[in-house]
């Protein structure tokens, strides 16, 4: 009898898992275009693969939080909590800046006061609630089934290792040749560096994000240091002052300036 509960309660589990990593991908694509009817098109009519692709990682990353933790609500509710704020988040940037939450943006952590008063304060409110609500609901069903011993330290490594493994494809879906860049290819993922918003739309937000993380912008040239800048700014400041000296106009509000700006997203 208590084999067939506990098997009842893996199975039971196991499609709590593959369901709610379906769903947060589509939670996540209706935060991305904030239309309840296109994010659920996106996944079942348009971009399946990447649908499909994008409930892959999260169910890894759920699988993982399982593992760590040893306790399946209390996983459950992180997996939840973090990919709803990624895609509130990611919305508000999307909105406000025509542009998708990217790496690079964790570091403005610093500044998080100053961008929530960005964001409506009804929209913050709606957010606390729910996950308010969901981190209640989270301890109260751990404490319902505080039974629950949770998995044997040997089933943990068995599910953590492929997991970390899985996990580390992330840096180096970049790399030429690298097995998460081959499949990458094969289901043709659009890494639009130029257009970000456009890559977020296609691939959806967590695909798109993940696509970033090991982004680089341009490879380092040789020799590229402080002390080869000093010589190379010594030798411009050299030639200036050559130049200056004859120069026939010194007043700079008579000149034509031209800037080149160069901008890059990550």
């Amino acid at each position: 009898m208590v084999i067939k509960a506990s098997r009842l309660q893996f199975i039971l589990r196991s499609l709590i898992v593959i369901g709610s990593s379906l769903l947060l991908t589509v939670i996540l694509q209706i935060f991305q275009f904030r239309d309840v009817k296109a994010g659920i098109t996106w996944f079942f009519k348009y971009h399946s693969i990447f649908g499909l692709t994008t409930a892959g990682i999260i169910f890894v990353f759920y699988l993982a939080l399982i593992g760590i933790f040893n306790r399946f609500w209390y996983a459950t509710g992180l997996i939840y909590f973090i990919l709803l704020i990624f895609g509130f988040a990611n919305s508000q940037k999307s909105m406000l800046r025509d542009e998708p939450l990217l790496p690079s943006d964790l570091a403005m952590y610093k500044e998080a006061d100053s961008l929530i008063g960005m964001i409506s304060i009804k929209s913050v409110l709606m957010l606390l609630a729910v996950l308010i609500i969901g981190i209640g609901l989270t301890f109260w069903l751990q404490h319902r089934f505080k039974r629950d011993k949770g998995l044997p330290w040997y089933f943990r490594i068995l599910i953590l290792v492929p997991c970390c493994l899985t996990i580390g494809g992330i840096f180096t879906l970049n790399h030429a040749n690298s097995i998460s860049n081959r499949f990458a290819t094969k289901i043709k993922d659009s890494r639009d560096f130029w257009n970000p918003l456009s890559g977020a739309v296609t691939n959806g937000p967590l695909l798109s994000f993940i696509n970033n993380v090991d982004s680089e912008v341009m490879t380092k040239p040789k020799n590229y240091n402080e002390k080869s800048m000093a010589v190379i700014a010594k030798r411009y400041q050299k030639s200036a002052n050559a130049i200056n000296k004859t120069r026939p106009n010194n007043n700079l509000n008579s000149q034509t300036l031209i800037l080149n700006y160069a901008y890059a997203s990550n």
